[in-house]
């Protein structure tokens, strides 16, 4: 599955778990930059929203992105 459709088929179900406030903050800057095996390699702005990301989406956005893509994807963060 090409990386663009899977981070757009995601978008939605993340935005019904988090706030309105919070994905525009902690989601939607971030891009999608590669899809490998099984790592999804997101680029960030800023290491404020990577650390932020990580401590509290990371888990949640990897089991959207996992079950989408139907296996266990690892999201890795790049700024």
């Amino acid at each position: 599955m090409n990386i663009q459709k899977i981070w757009k088929n995601i978008r939605k179900p993340i935005e019904k778990e988090i706030s309105p406030i919070n994905y525009g903050l902690w989601i939607q800057p971030l891009k999608p930059l590669k899809l490998e095996e099984e790592k999804l390699v997101l680029t960030s702005p800023n290491s404020y929203t990577s650390t932020f990301f990580e401590d509290r989406y990371k888990k949640l956005v990897e089991n959207l992105v996992s079950k989408i893509a139907g296996k266990k994807i690892h999201i890795e963060i790049k700024e």
